[in-house]
């Protein structure tokens, strides 16, 4: 539920009782707090048959007002003040929706493309083809992703998947929803000990659970408000593709990556992993790097990655 939609719906459930001077049935804002995702249609209804109840008890009102005391006439005038000041509202809230994205559709294009991607690598004969391989990372993950289940109860509802891949074109990741894909050639090539591979889930899923994908289409829409005309799809495919939306988006996502790092390696620390032996990933990447002090599109400098997880690692230890 967008933030702008939250508040309209508390509004609503303040001003039911002068609402109600006006008989405007109680089922009608029923059917709007109902819900915590209410679709924009609903919402749209919602305000149409606010708006048509308001008018016809104000048009009935109106003529027995001009009939009555100045103190009813007062009473009315304000709650004609006060439902116009609704309606307005309501019709702000439906523009603030229809330029959202919605969790569930961004999991929904995650898993459509976490399904591509499994299905190809499977054709090529890529996918789960190192049973030893699968066997350590699952070990590791299993863990982790019980702890975030626990930890950010949303995702104890996700259908979780994690798949392994010999694809030396892949490296990590964690989709909206929790679809995982590590790769054996990304693992051997920074030859991770098992607490450095931890640090790497532990990374990934804190984008998921995060919700740094729903985060970055937020932004997206934010400086490209137009872009809320696109289909969703489209708008997925230019999330990753559209260089120049790349561009505008780079300082947002390096700041995720940083977050994702930060609170990665608390994450596993609380999962009894040494803080010290999960820093050693941003090491290890640091140097293998050919660039260690260039940031990328949607990547800080691994040697800046490097630095804030030693000092973090040095705190955490500290504290011990």
């Amino acid at each position: 539920m967008s933030r702008l939609a939250a508040h309209s719906r508390c509004l609503m459930r303040i001003r039911l009782g002068s609402l109600a001077a006006l008989s405007v049935p109680r089922q009608a804002f029923a059917s709007c707090t109902s819900s915590s995702d209410s679709s924009l249609s609903a919402q749209t209804a919602f305000s149409t048959s606010v708006l048509a109840l308001a008018q016809s008890k104000l048009a009935a009102q109106a003529g027995r007002a001009a009939a009555s005391s100045s103190v009813v006439a007062n009473r009315w005038q304000n709650d004609v003040i006060m439902v116009r000041y609704l309606i307005a509202f309501l019709f702000i809230v439906q523009g603030a929706a229809a330029q959202t994205v919605t969790q569930d559709e961004v999991m929904g294009g995650s898993a459509k493309l976490y399904r591509e991607q499994i299905a190809d690598l499977r054709s090529g004969f890529r996918l789960d083809d190192d049973e030893r391989f699968g066997a350590r990372v699952a070990a590791l993950a299993r863990p982790l992703i019980e702890q975030a289940k626990r930890e950010y109860p949303e995702s104890a509802a996700w259908d979780w998947e994690l798949h392994t891949t010999t694809d030396g074109d892949a490296n990590a990741y964690a989709m909206a929803g929790g679809k995982m894909l590590v790769s054996r050639a990304y693992v051997d090539q920074l030859a991770l000990t098992d607490a450095e591979l931890a640090m790497l889930l532990a990374h990934e899923i804190m984008h998921a659970v995060l919700r740094h994908n729903l985060k970055e289409f937020g932004e997206a829409l934010r400086l490209e408000p137009e872009r809320a005309k696109q289909p969703f799809q489209e708008f997925e495919h230019d999330i990753d593709n559209d260089n120049a939306l790349m561009r505008k988006l780079a300082s947002f996502n390096q700041r995720q990556e940083m977050e994702a790092d930060r609170e990665g390696l608390m994450f596993a620390v609380r999962g009894g992993w040494r803080p010290q032996a999960l820093a050693g990933y941003f090491r290890k990447l640091a140097k293998h790097s050919h660039y260690p002090n260039f940031e990328r599109f949607d990547h800080p400098s691994p040697a800046s990655r490097w630095q804030a997880a030693r000092e973090l690692a040095a705190q955490l230890e500290a504290g011990r």
